[in-house]
């Protein structure tokens, strides 16, 4: 599934979609101090899943809405090469901007304004809800 994030590509932000489902702390390199961290399901750019999950530090701009569990956000972020710790090429998104909540009218026009803001087609859409739905 990571595939996908290869071939985006690093050279600029994109804009993604993704589902909150669980926060965690990992050991910090300064004085391993904890660091929280959220975990991010259902990645979509451009109405497409790029990844099934992204963990990503949960930074001022994403801890600033206080998301919960199951919300969906909206953020910018590039895509950046990083190296497991078995040695093996992974992606990763990295420095996320523009965070904020898909959802934050349940109406109708703005779920449709949103999607024609994102560029994102009446097939695309239908295909969005789908997978959103599961």
């Amino acid at each position: 599934m990571r595939k996908r994030l290869k071939r985006l590509g690093a050279e600029k932000r994109y804009t993604f979609i993704a589902r909150v489902t669980k926060y965690s702390f990992k050991r910090g390199f300064i004085n391993n101090l904890p660091l929280k961290t959220i975990l991010l399901t259902k990645v979509m750019c451009n109405g497409e899943p790029v990844a099934d999950h992204v963990w990503m530090n949960c930074g001022r701009r994403f801890c600033s809405l206080l998301p919960q569990v199951r919300q969906w956000l909206q953020f910018n972020a590039r895509i950046t090469k990083y190296h497991r710790k078995d040695g093996t090429e992974d992606y990763r998104l990295s420095y996320p901007s523009k965070v904020s909540f898909l959802h934050k009218t349940p109406c109708k026009r703005a779920w449709n304004t949103k999607m024609k803001e994102m560029g994102i087609s009446q097939h695309d859409k239908e295909k969005l809800i789908r997978v959103l739905s599961n």
